[in-house]
């Protein structure tokens, strides 16, 4: 896929210069392939289906952790509380988070070590204690107000390509 736009930079190049401006590009894109390791480039998503609390069900797709969840965001200010400075509180700002379409989301709260369902509004669902990377399969509990049944998390990996 790379290469395939390179070309287009020559369009108003001689020949030569196209050729010499091919060269230089693939150089670079040699590089940036060399940084990163080799293979499909893949993308977490997290699925969580079955739970009892339907607002949360779906495909949540991995956030930048310095982004605030717009639920996050709307509980921070009805409590009078500064989105940022409650996020860098709860957060490690390293590991992402997870977003669904409907605006529920995943994060790893750091305050109590556990990974956390939110629904869209920012109330919490479902907790599980857990310090890994990503949301765990299994160990969920409901929060006040959660129906039954528990959810069923899944890492879902998918090649980009």
């Amino acid at each position: 896929g790379t290469f395939v736009l390179l070309p287009s930079s020559c369009a108003a190049a001689t020949g030569e210069q196209c050729r010499q401006r091919t060269v230089r590009q693939r150089r670079r894109c040699t590089h940036v392939v060399r940084a990163y390791p080799s293979g499909p480039m893949r993308s977490s998503m997290v699925r969580v289906a079955h739970a009892g609390t339907a607002s949360v069900i779906g495909d949540y797709h991995a956030q930048n952790p310095l982004r605030i969840p717009d639920g996050f965001a709307l509980v921070c200010k009805q409590q009078g509380w500064h989105s940022d400075a409650m996020w860098k509180q709860l957060t490690d700002l390293k590991r992402p988070w997870f977003e669904a379409e409907s605006g529920a989301y995943v994060y790893w709260n750091r305050g109590d070590g556990s990974w956390w369902i939110d629904n869209p509004s920012g109330g919490g669902v479902y907790i599980v204690q857990s310090s890994s990377d990503m949301p765990p399969a299994n160990g969920w509990k409901l929060l006040p107000g959660a129906l039954e049944p528990l959810p069923k998390v899944e890492l879902v990996e998918h090649d980009l390509s």
